[in-house]
């Protein structure tokens, strides 16, 4: 059972969950599973496996930009690679109430420049879905008037009408922060 989604697209599961992490793809909002990294890894065959097949947990940020560095030619996995640092950065403040969050403004300078690159890549991407994640990069920034904007130029798909409409809320709210939603409606979800 799902326990929680939150608007950068992170999705975390109950313990009964074989996995304890799944993500949603940027391209067709397809919910994926992560590997489960402390098993011992078969030959990867796709970029999650690739990037997982440590047996270690996931590196720190600063280990999916230098990752970044490395592969320069091959935007697509640069895209992959700058979402999860996004989601690994915003994973401390997910359980933590808004009034302890902190504001964008004090966020790392990694942070900044992450979401920076991720603005100017993501209108690159061609997917369906790739606004939305446009969009909540500008809401997470304060930048709520071109979150707003990015939003109202792009007609919500049938895919992603519910997490369009979550992000809009926020954003006319003045509300920077990672939002946990509810899985199925996408609507604020407490607890």
């Amino acid at each position: 059972m799902i326990v929680g989604e939150f608007t950068d697209g992170r999705i975390l599961c109950s313990p009964h969950w074989p996995s304890e992490l799944l993500v949603r793809c940027p391209k067709c909002s397809f919910i994926m599973e992560v590997p489960d990294t402390d098993e011992d890894p078969s030959p990867p065959s796709t970029f999650w496996e690739r990037l997982f097949s440590r047996k270690a947990k996931p590196s720190p940020t600063e280990d999916y930009f230098h990752l970044v560095s490395e592969r320069k030619n091959r935007r697509h996995t640069e895209l992959s690679l700058r979402l999860e640092a996004w989601k690994i950065d915003n994973d401390p403040y997910r359980s933590v109430p808004d009034h302890k969050k902190p504001n964008p403004a004090d966020r790392s300078q990694d942070w900044h420049q992450n979401l920076s690159k991720l603005l100017q890549l993501l209108p690159e991407s061609n997917s369906d879905g790739s606004y939305v994640i446009q969009a909540e990069c500008y809401r997470e920034l304060g930048l709520f008037d071109s979150a707003i904007s990015v939003l109202h130029d792009n007609p919500p798909s049938e895919l992603n009408e519910l997490w369009h409409r979550s992000i809009e809320e926020f954003a006319n709210l003045k509300n920077p922060h990672v939002q946990k939603l509810h899985p199925i409606t996408k609507r604020p979800q407490t607890g």
